[in-house]
């Protein structure tokens, strides 16, 4: 009996013993150069936490490690200071080693990487500091008891790059929040907002999440401590949460100009606009009304519009939820029904003149239709009637 308890005991000091290693698994952060965990602002704050860290340079191809060496590590912190084409980056991004990961590397998803978008550098205004929630259904963000559309500030400052945010096209995944792009053409205005946090659900990645926090390595220790609570709620996401969110429906429920209602008809949208009827319409500024299936959407272009070519050539109107996307084209047919029923007729010799007095056809052609380049022109009947057309 006393060997019984004596062998119960051992086995369960070794049971405890193995739990308790097995819950003290350390996090393996991944980097490039040397000095960079202490440039880290996301490592330093682990640290300070008190987070047991496995840190070294990430391998190349020929030592990437087996997939079974992972499984001593809880999860991967990748830094930005990695290499963008880094076997073992991009490894781990697409799922080798189903364990959850964070990536601070946007430039890994270029197309000649993996081909998951195009990163930007990010604003470095005072904007460019703040993410803008969009999901405010994932466990992220209702933990921290955010709502769409709420902002969060990330850093206190920005040293030449802070927040990166990635045009993400991968589907099926999500864009949990935004930031602002750097405009192109000057580097001191804002871009347009794009996928700041990114996530690939666990269901594409055997089964571990994956989230992208894209924070530059030479403005991480700006973390503010509201950065700090949206770190600490990512990573209780990606080791203790089982749901994510779904994925929206990408349709468009109705496009309108001025009261008319176009018809939505497999992925197109045509219209006939008469402008008698409604001459306060401008063809080249319109700003359409367009509502959509899914509050976690949108519609672009949004603003002021030129339609008045969409005849002949349609203009998209994407909806998205800034990483799936689907295209509407949309047509637009504007003409004058004044015209038509009180000095023409379809079949009448008409000449047809551009707006410098060049006569570019004599014809009988309906002139609605007929194929004439882009502009306004003059009609002109045998009964001395004039009337405008827009092509």
């Amino acid at each position: 009996m006393r060997a019984f308890f004596q062998k119960s005991a051992f086995l369960l000091v070794f049971l405890a013993s193995s739990l308790m290693a097995f819950a003290e698994r350390p996090i393996l952060y991944i980097y490039k150069h040397e000095g960079t965990p202490e440039k880290d602002g996301v490592y330093q704050y682990l640290l300070n936490q008190g987070k047991k860290i496995e840190a070294r340079v990430a391998t190349d191809q020929s030592t990437l490690p087996p997939r079974s060496e992972y499984a001593k590590y809880e999860w991967v912190l990748m830094s930005e200071d990695a290499d963008a084409d880094n076997a073992e980056v991009l490894a781990l991004t697409q799922g080798y080693a189903y364990i959850p990961v964070l990536n601070m590397k946007a430039f890994s998803y270029t197309p000649e990487r993996l081909n998951w978008g195009m990163p930007n550098n990010g604003s470095v205004s005072e904007n460019g500091r703040f993410i803008t929630v969009e999901r405010d259904d994932h466990p992220i963000f209702k933990a921290l008891g955010k709502k769409r559309g709420d902002k969060i500030q990330v850093l206190q400052s920005i040293n030449e790059k802070g927040l990166m945010p990635i045009d993400v096209n991968l589907p099926g995944t999500h864009c949990l929040a935004t930031s602002l792009t750097r405009d192109i053409d000057d580097y001191d205005e804002d871009g347009e907002p794009q996928t700041f946090l990114h996530e690939v659900p666990a269901n594409m990645r055997g089964g571990a999440k994956y989230i992208c926090l894209p924070i530059a390595l030479s403005s991480s220790l700006q973390l503010t401590d509201e950065g700090k609570e949206l770190i600490d709620a990512i990573i209780d996401y990606l080791l203790n949460h089982a749901e994510s969110v779904y994925r929206p429906q990408l349709q468009m429920t109705s496009f309108s100009i001025d009261g008319i209602v176009g018809i939505i008809a497999d992925d197109a949208i045509k219209m006939d606009i008469d402008l008698t009827l409604f001459p306060e319409i401008n063809p080249k500024e319109i700003t359409p009304e367009i509502t959509v299936a899914d509050s976690y959407t949108h519609c672009t272009p949004q603003g002021p519009v030129n339609l008045s070519h969409s005849d002949t050539e349609p203009v998209p109107f994407v909806v998205s939820d800034y990483i799936n996307r689907r295209t509407y084209n949309v047509s637009v047919h504007f003409y004058y029904s004044e015209a038509i029923t009180n000095v023409y007729s379809v079949g009448e010799w008409v000449n047809v003149f551009d707006l410098y007095g060049r006569k570019v056809a004599a014809t009988k052609e309906d002139v609605y239709r007929m194929d004439l380049p882009h502009g306004a022109y003059i009609v002109t009947t045998d009964t001395g009637a004039a009337f405008k057309i827009l092509r």
